[in-house]
């Protein structure tokens, strides 16, 4: 089993610059797409990319939630999605990936589809 703390995690173009600045900060593992030169591509090439890196996408766009649906019914892995549907604070949303990386190891993300609001519940 993987150890917990083990999560890295990718922002597509929706998350502010802010979120990935504060969570590196706190020393954990994020990047930007536009870090990897990935502005403007499809949802589909953010997830092919953080599929491929082992990072989990953090996003506020839908589309990802149909994404997920349709990789798994081709039986593509990715190492998982957080959909933050609801407007959320920056400070919300480290809130939430402080929990995922402190609670959840690489394998017990991937593959998974977490809505921020059921998190946010937890607060």
């Amino acid at each position: 089993m993987a150890d917990k703390n083990d999560v890295r995690f990718y922002t597509d173009e929706n998350m502010p610059a802010s979120l990935a600045v504060q969570f590196a900060r706190a020393g954990r593992d994020i990047v930007r797409c536009q870090e990897v030169g990935l502005i403007g591509v499809s949802d589909d090439v953010h997830l092919a990319y953080a599929a491929q890196e082992g990072r989990v996408v953090i996003t506020r766009d839908r589309d990802f939630v149909k994404l997920y649906y349709q990789w798994l019914s081709e039986g593509r892995s990715h190492a998982g999605i957080i959909y933050a549907d609801k407007p959320m604070s920056v400070g919300s949303i480290l809130w939430i990936l402080e929990l995922i990386a402190e609670n959840y190891s690489t394998d017990e993300m991937r593959d998974k589809l977490v809505y921020a609001k059921d998190l946010m519940e937890r607060k």
